[in-house]
């Protein structure tokens, strides 16, 4: 019980660290929005190397940590980490510990999977020198409740500036096709978004929070893509109506229409959008519902779904259109503060957003070769 226990308390005072220092250095919306999200991918490895200096002690049974990377072995020798992305693999964390003055000898690799539900990496991988012995258990805590936290802090953050505002009518829209059909699996494929003053936005409600945060980071490790990066164009989405599928089934074909994600006007303009949203539906066919539509206020209020539920989701927001339609009139007054949220989330400059989606290839050969200089 004791060792569960330590184990516990072990994590436990990872996890709070990490925070802390998340919150210390990314006190305002505007650092987490424009400095932490588009180098999330940095902060995790420097946040992981810092508490590797931490418990190196225990990493390397006596080793005593020197400067930077550096520690010194109980027995004097001086050896060095590093941790970066797998090049050929992003998907995989490579720790490396190695000698820092003197040839490397025989390689012991050990290979993990990370017991993490959040972010782009699936493995950890550790690879020392035979001088060297280390707790890889330890090292694979570590990394795991870095992540872990790095990631469930920085996305309740990101859903508090989208959804700090009145939640009413996404929980009355979602929740009134709930009570209709409280176990209909589509539903969850089911998007609720609208328009306002030429704006379009997503409707997201709390309780798709989690699952969302995970469907990028699955989707992104396979893709090599940052899952925050993902998420926000979806918690954070503001696209000009007029370019948008909503405006040609609204005033265009004036009826549902069947559209093809990545051939929509914004494709070229906002592929990590059009990526999130193929994500989102798991197909690049969808079906645009047109639901309400409130001229004093040009607001609109639109449905989006995988286009092989089109026929059932066509007639069930067709029946349900007066509920819906009572529903965006009482709560009409919520829809401009959630729009004035998602705007923040694009409030950087250029330079910002075109890094904005995170790990591309250049990033993570850039990310490796400054993680590994001396190496």
């Amino acid at each position: 019980m004791a060792a569960i226990d330590d184990a516990i308390l072990l994590k436990e005072t990872i996890r709070i660290n990490s925070r802390r220092e998340l919150e210390t250095r990314y006190k305002s919306e505007s650092a987490i929005l424009s400095v932490l999200l588009p180098d999330i991918r940095d902060c995790i490895l420097n946040s992981i190397a810092a508490t590797f200096r931490q418990y190196i002690g225990v990493i390397c049974d006596g080793a005593q940590h020197q400067s930077e990377d550096f520690f010194k072995t109980r027995d004097g020798q001086l050896f060095l980490f590093s941790l970066a992305p797998n090049i050929r693999c992003p998907e995989e964390l490579s720790v490396t510990f190695y000698p820092a003055t003197t040839q490397r000898s025989k390689i012991h690799d050990f290979r993990k999977r990370l017991e993490t539900d959040y972010g782009g990496y699936t493995h950890i991988v550790i690879t020392r020198s035979s001088e060297v012995q280390l707790d890889n258990n330890l090292i694979q805590t570590i990394a795991e409740c870095v992540i872990s936290t790095i990631y469930e802090w920085t996305y309740s953050r990101l859903f508090t500036i989208a959804r700090e505002v009145n939640e009413t009518i996404t929980n009355r829209l979602y929740g009134r096709l709930r009570e209709i059909y409280p176990e209909l699996q589509a539903l969850d494929s089911l998007w609720i978004g609208f328009v306002h003053k030429g704006r379009c936005h997503y409707l997201i409600e709390s309780r798709r929070r989690e699952s969302l945060l995970i469907m990028m980071s699955n989707a992104g490790r396979k893709l090599g893509v940052e899952p925050l990066a993902l998420t926000s164009r979806i918690i954070g989405m503001d696209l000009p109506f007029d370019k948008s599928a909503a405006h040609d089934a609204f005033l265009v074909a004036k009826k549902p229409l069947r559209v093809n994600i990545g051939k929509l006007r914004y494709a070229a303009s906002s592929p990590d959008l059009v990526t999130a949203e193929q994500i989102i539906f798991g197909t690049d066919e969808i079906i645009v519902i047109p639901i309400s539509h409130i001229e004093r206020t040009e607001t609109f209020l639109v449905a989006f779904s995988p286009s092989a539920d089109s026929e059932f989701w066509i007639g069930a927001l067709e029946r349900n259109k007066k509920d819906l339609d009572s529903i965006l009139r009482d709560e009409i007054s919520s829809l401009s503060k959630i729009a004035k949220a998602s705007k923040r989330f694009i409030s950087l400059s250029d330079s910002e957003k075109s890094r904005f989606i995170g790990d591309t290839i250049g990033h993570i050969f850039a990310t490796f070769f400054e993680r590994i200089r001396g190496y």
